[in-house]
């Protein structure tokens, strides 16, 4: 209780603390408010995935929030970065030649050549008597 000259003032204090929230806190979380949003949309503009996450930066650290804000660099003005043309790059695996290998392409060894097994005009492939089909490359059989 607060005593001036004597009068009692106890309901005072409680008036005096509403009258400070009323006057300075309203208008200081209103400012917090628009501090956050400006940083929220400040990195929205600057190519920011989690943009939302700047509006608490702002609205929580203020002034520090618009600083850390404002100094980010900029995502949509970075150039992506080019390889040296003059590199020589090589590649990760080799790159085999079935000539190397001795591969017959009309070697199957369920088909060998036999009295019964006729050659493919188009691609030379023994099939099978009697196919409708070749087997190597897929053409008609006369």
């Amino acid at each position: 209780m607060i005593t001036i000259f004597g009068d009692s003032l106890a309901g005072w204090d409680s008036l005096v603390i509403g009258f400070f929230v009323i006057v300075i806190g309203i208008p200081v979380f209103i400012l917090e408010f628009v501090i956050g949003i400006a940083c929220r949309d400040r990195m929205k503009c600057k190519g920011y995935q989690d943009y939302n996450y700047y509006f608490w930066v702002g609205f929580l650290l203020s002034f520090i929030g618009i600083i850390i804000c404002f100094s980010k660099p900029d995502l949509t003005k970075q150039t992506p970065v080019q390889p040296d043309p003059d590199a020589n790059y090589e590649p990760q695996y080799q790159q085999t030649d079935a000539a190397q290998y001795d591969y017959d392409q009309n070697y199957d060894p369920q088909y060998q050549q036999s009295a019964d097994s006729v050659q493919c005009q188009s691609c030379g492939n023994m099939n099978p008597a009697g196919s409708t089909f070749c087997n190597g490359c897929g053409n008609k059989m006369n």
